[in-house]
């Protein structure tokens, strides 16, 4: 799976962050939002903050990138509605490196590329607004986290609020460490089971250079 692989070769830098990401569902309810999170809870995952994150992101589109500036937390995001001014914002572009699909379980697994820039030409129109609660729910014994947002989306900030809102659930990799520690597991139990079923490590390979040469 390319975006896997591509995560694995990749180095982070004091600007540029490479972030894993899963996505989940087509059309979530907020009945399945909210099935989800027990069902995190129930699993071991803990919230950060029950009331959740407020997130205002401002987009603007260019010719080959696209650039938002995000502001958190209610009290300036209020700020900005009404007077237009940026209140602790931060500045940046996120462009995706790759994507695959798995349609049979309405997931969709990305690469994306996320780089810190230092301003933003306000000048320009923005072309998109999203606002959203986000929790977060995480485990020590993971190396990802679930995010679980309800989201509006716009065009224009003042129909915004009114907008129905989306659900979505995404889980991200947080940890290298931890990746490394759950890959070896995975390995170690897949190594059990072909020895079981008296299959060698050789076959496996074999099937997968036959499928690339296809």
């Amino acid at each position: 799976m390319e975006p896997l692989t591509q995560y694995s070769q990749s180095k982070d830098t004091d600007v540029d962050t490479y972030e894993l990401e899963a996505r989940f569902g087509n059309q979530l309810t907020k009945l399945d939002y909210n099935h989800v999170i027990q069902w995190l809870l129930l699993s071991g995952f803990t919230l950060e903050d029950a009331t959740g994150k407020d997130i205002l992101r401002i987009g603007y589109k260019k010719t080959t990138e696209n650039i938002r500036i995000e502001i958190n937390g209610i009290k300036a995001i209020q700020r900005y509605c009404k007077t237009q001014q940026l209140v602790n914002p931060t500045f940046g572009k996120k462009k995706q490196v790759s994507r695959h699909e798995i349609s049979n379980w309405w997931t969709t697994i990305a690469l994306s590329l996320e780089t810190t820039i230092t301003e933003v030409d306000i000048a320009m129109k923005p072309s998109s607004y999203r606002f959203m609660n986000r929790v977060r729910l995480t485990s020590k014994d993971h190396a990802f986290y679930y995010d679980c947002s309800i989201v509006r989306t716009s065009e224009s900030l003042d129909t915004l609020f009114t907008k129905d809102p989306s659900y979505e659930i995404e889980a991200l990799m947080k940890n290298d460490d931890l990746f490394k520690g759950e890959a070896a597991d995975l390995i170690f139990h897949l190594l059990v089971l072909l020895e079981d079923r008296g299959i060698g490590l050789e076959e496996i390979v074999k099937t997968l250079q036959a499928r690339h040469q296809k």
